[in-house]
């Protein structure tokens, strides 16, 4: 029917002529227009208009277009709002639901290109930061703070580490071993440790024999706990190249890495050149035993005050498999067994006996820089490179690390194509320095040089091999002459450091606390008191 009358309307259409068409048109616009006008004064009718708001002015207006979209974005029903903290609750709580373990990792690291072992502020670049990124990717803790972390040493800026130890809370697969927790939140079971550095232990309460051989603590136990979750291939996985965890082990809950280390095992690797190294062992001896080595280390005024440490072993030998046909490349190194060390203690002894060794200074110098109450003071001499020094190992008494054969097939080979890159390198500048032995220099060079000479008088060459003429070109052209240590400036005694303080931080000092010194405010205070140093 309505398709019929729709039909019957457009025929009437086309019968009209166009001014009939224009009038109808008019017609029904203005319909239009009344109807829409009444509508409206309808709806006005029934709800008064509001006052319109003044304009907001023009440095509010981006505020305020900011805050509507926030609010618009916070109600979108279709955008979840704080996913990040979702996400955060939710992970917490499947943390919590495993069940804890005390574990102790060996961790082996390079740390040329790191700031150090420790979290830094200023800086992610250091071995821990790396550290607690893999723990963190792995979920193996929840934070740092509830892990109970401690480190057994604090390496400094480019120094490197094989046996490097740390303690903490990891995730475990088991109900019942050792170092496992009964409840995942049972802090309270956990023994309290004595904070005391082993300096005051005899010399038999550590078998000298184990000493030699630390890494026969890394044998094989047995129960290597199979079914326990692989900590090693976890966080290798995701640490970088250069660091790597060498071995785990289960600890009792009282364990603490730094405190119940037994002694630490110290390297310093040095090419022979001109030393004289039977004078320099002849020296090291004299280490040996307990003393006062203020006078071979950097002051740490905040948090040391004791300076006496006890040497178990010092020995200087060659490196196995380094052998060379020229004995001047041949590579040694220096190795220390200490109960603790102050800090840069091993670098400055390194320094004294390279004088020695280059016949700058008698052995007897260690005498005199031992005798702290003649020679409480100082001498300003540089500490040797922080490159070639090496923290063996940490010694702890029934602690055995454990590995994985897979695991430990991984790092080996790692490790072993890493040293095939850095022997190639070796090998390249080896072969550079054995070209310069080999090139020849022209007589009158040679002899405008050295002048006067009875390596260039009399010899009718007129060339010169550089192996011929390197020692006496090297005495000529070498820098400043050496200076006696004691001789030089001595640097203001730890005491005289201590008495510019005011009574109150010194004794703070005394009492040892330099968290409440740093509470006070009193930082730059003790750092102008260490610039001398």
């Amino acid at each position: 029917m309505a398709e019929g009358q729709s039909a019957d309307a457009r025929l009437a259409l086309l019968s009209l002529s166009k001014e009939e068409l224009v009038d109808r048109l008019l017609q029904a616009s203005s319909k239009d227009f009344k109807d829409s006008n009444e509508s409206k004064h309808a709806s006005d009718s029934k709800e008064p208009k509001a006052p319109k708001e003044p304009k907001a002015p023009k440095d509010q207006q981006h505020t305020t277009r900011s805050s509507n979209k926030r609010r618009h974005k916070q109600q979108d029903p279709k955008q979840p709002s704080n996913q990040g903290e979702d996400r955060k609750r939710k992970q917490e709580k499947v943390n919590q639901s495993f069940r804890k373990r005390h574990v102790a990792l060996k961790i082996a690291y390079l740390g040329h290109k790191y700031q150090g072992y420790a979290t830094q502020d200023h800086t992610e670049d250091t071995i821990e930061g790396q550290l607690f990124k893999a723990l963190h990717r792995t979920c193996l803790i929840s934070d740092r703070a509830s892990s109970h972390y401690s480190r057994c040493a604090r390496t400094d800026k480019g120094v490197s580490a094989l046996g490097n130890v740390f303690s903490l809370w990891l995730k475990t697969k088991l109900d019942k071993a050792l170092g496992v927790l009964p409840d995942s939140a049972a802090t309270s079971q956990q023994a309290p440790v004595s904070k005391k550095l082993r300096t005051d232990l005899d010399e038999e309460a550590i078998d000298t024999n184990t000493l030699q051989t630390p890494f026969d603590t890394l044998s094989m136990v047995d129960n290597p706990d199979e079914d326990e979750m692989d900590y090693l291939l976890m966080l290798n996985r995701l640490l970088p190249d250069d660091i790597r965890i060498v071995g785990w082990a289960p600890v009792h809950l009282n364990f603490d890495a730094r405190f119940n280390c037994l002694a630490r095992v110290y390297k310093y690797f040095f090419v022979q050149e001109d030393l004289d190294v039977a004078k320099m062992q002849q020296a090291a001896q004299k280490l040996v035993g307990e003393h006062d080595f203020r006078n071979m280390c950097k002051i740490d005024l905040l948090n040391v005050s004791n300076f006496r440490r006890r040497i178990l072993t010092f020995d200087i030998q060659r490196v196995e498999g380094s052998d060379s046909v020229d004995p001047k490349m041949q590579m040694w190194e220096i190795v220390i067994h200490g109960f603790s060390f102050l800090w840069h203690q091993v670098r400055c002894m390194a320094a004294v006996l390279f004088m020695i060794g280059r016949h700058q200074e008698p052995p007897e110098i260690i005498d005199q820089l031992l005798d702290v109450e003649t020679n409480p003071r100082k001498p300003a001499y540089e500490m040797a490179s922080h490159l070639p020094l090496l923290l063996y190992d940490c010694l702890f008494e029934d602690v055995k690390f454990r590995h994985v054969p897979t695991t430990h097939h991984r790092s080996y080979h790692h490790l072993e194509s890493q040293w095939a890159n850095a022997a190639i390198e070796a090998s390249i500048y080896l072969t550079m320095l054995k070209y310069f032995r080999n090139c020849f220099l022209p007589r009158q060079s040679v002899s405008s040089l050295l002048g006067p000479s009875t390596l260039v008088d009399g010899v009718p060459d007129a060339f010169f091999r550089w192996s011929d003429v390197q020692f006496e070109i090297d005495n000529k052209l070498k820098g400043k002459p050496h200076v006696p240590l004691f001789k030089r400036l001595l640097t203001t005694s730890y005491e005289d450091r201590i008495s510019k303080l005011s009574d109150k931080k010194r004794s703070m000092l005394k009492k040892g606390r330099p968290d409440a010194m740093r509470a006070a405010d009193v930082n730059n205070e003790v750092r102008d008191a260490m610039d001398d140093s």
